[in-house]
Formats: C-alpha cells, sequence, structure tokens
C-alpha cells in the first residue's frame, strides 16, 4: 500500500496521531472530568452531534475518538517523566505531569471514546443521548433487546406465510392479508439474531434495535465511578439522604441524644410540655394565650 508523504517527510496516519495526542493531553489537563463512552454500532452521524452538542453547551466540552494505543500515549506522557535519549523525549517534555491521571489508564478498554466536560455529567448525558439511532436487526448480530412483535394485522399478503410456518406462529388470513394471531418473541435479548428473525423484522418494516452513546465509567479528578453508580439520579440521591436524616433523627429523639437534627424536636417537645402544664396548673403566660387563641387547647404526653 502507498503511504502518503506530508509535511516534514510524516505520513499523514503520523500527523493525525500527533494532533490527537495534542488534543488529548490538553483535554487531560484542562478537565477534571473524563467520561468514558462505548462507541458500539455508534454512527458517525451521532458522534458528530454530540460533539457539536457539547460544544455548544453552558460548560462547553469535547468529544474525542482515538486509538486506545494513542490515549495511553497520552497519559504516559503526563504520568511519567521523559526519558533522556528516546525519540519522544522531546514531546514528551513540553507537557505538565499531572499524576491523578495515572488509574484513568485502567478505564481504556474496548471501543470507547472520551467526553471532556466539567459540567454535571448526567446534564452530559441527556446531551448525548438524545441522538439515538434506530437500525434493522441484522443476522448474527447480539441482540441488546428482546423484540416481540405484538398480535394482529400486518401488511404481508398469505404468500408470506411459510415464514411464520417456520417460527411455529399461527396466522390467519383476512383479506388475502396475513394477521399473526399471538404475540411473537421473535428475538431474545444477548442472543445473536436468525436469519428468520432477521428477515420477519425486514418484511414488517422494524428497526427495532436503538444505539446511542452511553457512559460506562467517568474519572473525576482521580476518583472512578462505575457505572452502577453513574446511573443513580440526583433524585434517588435526595430521597435516599432525606430517608437517613429522618431515620437519625427519629433515633436521636429516642435514645435523648441531642443533635442538630433532634434539638428542633426536643425544643418543640418541651414547650408542648410547658404549654400543658401552663393550662392543667390554670397558669397564664403570653405564649400559653398565644396558642389558646390559635387553636384547640394543647394536651400533654
Amino acid at each position: 500500500a502507498q503511504t502518503v508523504v506530508g509535511k516534514m517527510g510524516m505520513s499523514k496516519r503520523k500527523i493525525r496521531n500527533r494532533r490527537v495526542i495534542k488534543q488529548l493531553c490538553t483535554n487531560f489537563l484542562k478537565y477534571n472530568q473524563v467520561i468514558v463512552v462505548t462507541l458500539d454500532n455508534v454512527s458517525n452521524a451521532q458522534l458528530q452531534s454530540a460533539r457539536v452538542a457539547l460544544r455548544k453547551s453552558e460548560k462547553p466540552g469535547d468529544l474525542i475518538i482515538g486509538k486506545n494505543s494513542i490515549i495511553e500515549k497520552a497519559l504516559k506522557w503526563l504520568t511519567t517523566e521523559p526519558e533522556k535519549g528516546t525519540k519522544e523525549f522531546e514531546d514528551h517534555s513540553k507537557w505538565k505531569r499531572r499524576p491523578e491521571l495515572k488509574n484513568m489508564g485502567k478505564l481504556v478498554e474496548g471501543n470507547i471514546g472520551l467526553i471532556f466536560s466539567d459540567d454535571d455529567y448526567s446534564s452530559v448525558r441527556d446531551l448525548v443521548e438524545k441522538e439515538v439511532l434506530n437500525v434493522p436487526a441484522k443476522t448474527g448480530v447480539p441482540a441488546p433487546c428482546d423484540v416481540i412483535i405484538p398480535a394482529g394485522p400486518t401488511n404481508l399478503d398469505v404468500g408470506k406465510v411459510q415464514i411464520f410456518q417456520k417460527l411455529n406462529v399461527p396466522t390467519k388470513a383476512v383479506k388475502n392479508m396475513l394477521e399473526i394471531q399471538k404475540d411473537i418473541h421473535i428475538i431474545k435479548k444477548g442472543e445473536k439474531v436468525t436469519a428468520t428473525g432477521s428477515e420477519l423484522c425486514r418484511l414488517l418494516a422494524l428497526k427495532p434495535f436503538s444505539y446511542k452513546l452511553e457512559m460506562k465509567k467517568i474519572w473525576m479528578n482521580g476518583a472512578v465511578l462505575e457505572e452502577d453508580m453513574i446511573n443513580i439520579s440526583s433524585a434517588d440521591i435526595l430521597k435516599t439522604f432525606q430517608s437517613h436524616v429522618t431515620s437519625l433523627a427519629a433515633l436521636s429523639l429516642g435514645a435523648g441524644l441531642p443533635n442538630a437534627l433532634s434539638v428542633p424536636h426536643m425544643v418543640a417537645n418541651a414547650f408542648k410540655d410547658l404549654l400543658a402544664i401552663g393550662l392543667g396548673a390554670d397558669i397564664k403566660f403570653k405564649q400559653l394565650e398565644q396558642a389558646l387563641s390559635a387553636g384547640p387547647a394543647p394536651t400533654g404526653g
């Protein structure tokens, strides 16, 4: 194969690799958050749309796609000292060290891209995951989801009945058109798409699979968030926190332990007791009169 040579005798591939490494190093030093996304079955159009959306966001970010070996080289330059006498010494020496990037290397595996953004990662996810690509079910491809064709009329004539017979799916002819008599679980998640399943989806004009950029892991200034942690929403976190606050306040009250959570309740309970004592002993004071005028008389206990 012919190698295209550019300036300074370097091939176009090497020139591009140098440019990508420069972009990576610049972003690794600039941003405190790097989001690893999977690129499996994602189209170039989706990548471009995501890149534009990131750059136009309130806190602009970037999406870089490069070979894992290139990403690893950029990380090496930023986490190790350059060695004199090596061919990369000059390029390596240009960059500052950022030691906290050392654990970023273990995230570089598989078919991935890197999103650089200091925006809240849930906001970034909303930006990039809205670009969804619906595709046909191709034979031999592992299914990302179950595909169930519901019972009912189709636009297929009775000449296609053999396909349904192969699947043991009961059909009936209605005005020379086939009607499916029960739901068909044609494709199972995780299993490879069969030729028959693919053909049936094609005949019914179905594009059952959808693909998008999906967050796998997040590097946050040295810390790493795994996929299960990423999928916890802010609302879930707040709900859990409120539940624990309520439980802790109840435990503190039960044990008579004063703290920031229990003291307001203790003061309120003590005030109720004082009102009840004043009412029972016919002792009048301002707060009791205000309570009596505001509503039903307080009771002790």
